[in-house]
């Protein structure tokens, strides 16, 4: 951390001394509680980073007043329980959006699901237990939005349902499964089903083929 720190006297005075950019409305100051405050600027969320990663001002030497705020790797950490039981623990930023893990736990403190945020907004890989430790869900999120493949298993860890996305819209084949044998495969271009689907038999041989994915009927046969 001692790079992101400058020598007072290289520093601009109207900027923050970890990060040297000037405060906006979404990047306030805050209120500074050691020998520093009045000499210097800091933005909420680098004065939070710095007093969760160090128990004294690294400018001061000034120890930090005691907190039951927990941090972790510098941001701070929430924690509740919903109304069904969940334990929900993630860390936020300083407008108290979910920014970097967020993980939810059972009552019985196996955990339920993981995945990353940031500022707010779903990204990274996100992952879903049941109660019994299977994965039953895998996809990735790419700026708030479903993207790439997206897996879904039952209960003893089966696979169901095989799928793709793009920005947020089913894109190419999705395949689901039964007994463990391909059931059905179905196109997608931009959330919508196109051209040809397959209906499978127990040893992956298509049975069935339907087209005309514009036929209000055809469609019908999805449901």
């Amino acid at each position: 951390m001692k790079s992101y720190y400058n020598s007072l006297n290289h520093l601009n005075m109207d900027s923050c001394f970890v990060c040297l950019e000037q405060a906006d409305d979404d990047h306030p100051y805050t209120d500074i509680v050691c020998k520093c405050k009045g000499s210097l600027h800091l933005h909420t969320a680098c004065y939070t980073r710095l007093r969760g990663l160090h128990a004294k001002c690294p400018n001061c030497k000034t120890a930090y007043p005691d907190t039951d705020v927990e941090y972790d790797d510098g941001l701070p950490v929430k924690v509740f329980t919903d109304a069904d039981g969940l334990i929900h623990r993630y860390t936020h930023d300083e407008n108290n959006q979910p920014h970097g893990y967020y993980t939810v736990y059972y009552p019985s403190g196996k955990l339920a699901v993981k995945r990353t945020y940031e500022h707010g907004t779903p990204t990274l890989i996100a992952r879903r237990w049941n109660m019994n430790g299977v994965l039953i869900e895998r996809c990735t999120y790419l700026r708030g939005k479903l993207h790439s493949y997206y897996y879904r298993w039952g209960d003893t860890g089966e696979l169901l349902d095989v799928r793709t996305y793009y920005e947020g819209e089913m894109s190419g084949r999705h395949y689901i499964f039964t007994g463990g044998k391909t059931a059905k495969i179905q196109m997608y271009v931009d959330g919508y089903p196109c051209g040809n689907y397959k209906i499978c038999d127990v040893f992956e041989l298509p049975t069935r083929i339907c087209v005309n994915w514009k036929d209000a009927e055809a469609k019908d046969l999805l449901r």
